[in-house]
């Protein structure tokens, strides 16, 4: 039967969505273990093997036990709010901040972030190679959008002096560490900028929580000058939640403004107990933190040897990006791995400059020397 006439646009359409999402169906591509044949992830981010954490799950069932299934709009629990109230606070010391809102998932805290910032006098500054990360929500942002070059503080500033204006909202975006090519952004000299041209800095310190900053919880916990940062607590651990952190001068702001409220969210029982297990756990593990570090290295070190090229910008972090040029070569390598059950995740165009598309690897605790050679006999065959 012929397709209508009329439908064929939105065909098109389709066919070239499907192609954009290929990389990221295969980035989240999970195939059932062989049986004998475990599999290798090099996609997961629960990087300290907390998922696996029976004292994480206990604390998830005492919090539920406690509690049962949670305050509703019907039926709101003092004892409930009162937990969360005791978690958060917790957190604000962990995170170095003054105040603190837990919200129920990483979505719902970056729709009420660019929430706050969506109107004609907000100018948000938004380094490139965080772009990606935030797409979805920029386009619902009334906020006009400016990409700075990646990391490039020279270009930040000509925009912040270009687009200065006593009735302009400011305000810087950045991840503290970049998922796609691993390093680490300038946070220092992003608040000296900020604070110097009259913006906001808020920071996206998901990819760094459990790897680094001060008891482990991200590296913004290091830097008292950022105005906002927004968080996911590591995401295979079940608990599915986010926060937005801020100054005591802030607070009032994002509660009043904030789509939706923020300060209303409540989270279910079982998130409070899984997040209150991982604020006693991850400031502990700094043997593990090293072990990853070190297993990343010893990657990127065998990798150089086969003449493989990786990305110097993420030495010093747990992430390992594999130069693989073309967006054809990533997706052949990326299926090669996964038919031997082994997953990587590949960045390429649009998301990238052509010529610069990679495979990225994320080593964690259970990754070990010979899962390691077994993916680079792979690569290199």
């Amino acid at each position: 039967m012929a397709l209508k006439e009329k439908y064929l646009p939105y065909t098109k359409q389709l066919e070239r969505r499907l192609e954009q999402e290929r990389a990221t169906q295969l980035r989240h591509l999970y195939t059932p273990p062989i049986e004998n044949t475990p599999s290798i992830n090099f996609t997961s981010y629960d990087y300290l093997n907390l998922s696996k954490s029976e004292f994480v799950r206990d604390e998830m069932i005492k919090f539920v036990v406690e509690l049962g299934s949670g305050s509703t709009l019907e039926r709101p629990l003092p004892a409930h709010h009162q937990a969360q109230e005791q978690v958060a606070n917790k957190l604000k010391t962990l995170l170095n901040t003054e105040e603190l809102f837990l919200i129920p998932t990483y979505h719902a805290a970056l729709k009420a972030f660019f929430s706050l910032f969506s109107t004609s006098n907000s100018i948000l500054l938004i380094d490139r190679y965080s772009a990606p990360r935030f797409a979805t929500h920029l386009q619902h942002t009334k906020g006009q959008v400016y990409f700075y070059d990646h990391c490039n503080l020279e270009h930040l500033t000509a925009l912040l002096q270009a687009y200065h204006h006593p009735t302009k909202q400011l305000i810087i975006l950045t991840e503290s560490l970049f998922s796609i090519n691993g390093k680490i952004a300038p946070l220092s000299p992003l608040s000296t900028l900020a604070e110097t041209h009259g913006a906001l800095l808020a920071v996206d310190d998901t990819l760094s929580i459990g790897m680094f900053g001060s008891n482990g919880f991200g590296l913004a916990t290091q830097h008292n000058t950022i105005d906002i940062t927004i968080g996911q607590f590591p995401r295979d651990t079940h608990t599915l939640s986010a926060f937005i952190a801020t100054t005591k001068e802030l607070a009032p702001y994002l509660q009043k403004f904030s789509t939706p409220p923020i300060a209303s969210a409540i989270l279910p029982p079982a998130s409070l107990g899984g997040i209150n297990a991982l604020s006693e756990l991850i400031p502990n593990m700094q043997k593990e933190r090293e072990q990853i570090l070190q297993t990343a290295q010893y990657f990127r070190e065998r990798l150089t040897t086969t003449n493989l090229r990786i990305d110097p910008s993420a030495n010093q972090t747990h992430l390992v990006p594999l130069i693989t040029h073309t967006k054809e070569k990533t997706l052949s390598l990326t299926a090669i791995l996964a038919d031997h059950l082994i997953f990587a995740s590949p960045i390429h165009s649009p998301l990238l400059p052509k010529q610069t598309c990679r495979l990225l690897f994320l080593p964690t605790t259970t990754t070990t020397r010979d899962q390691i050679t077994q993916t680079l006999h792979l690569l290199t065959s």
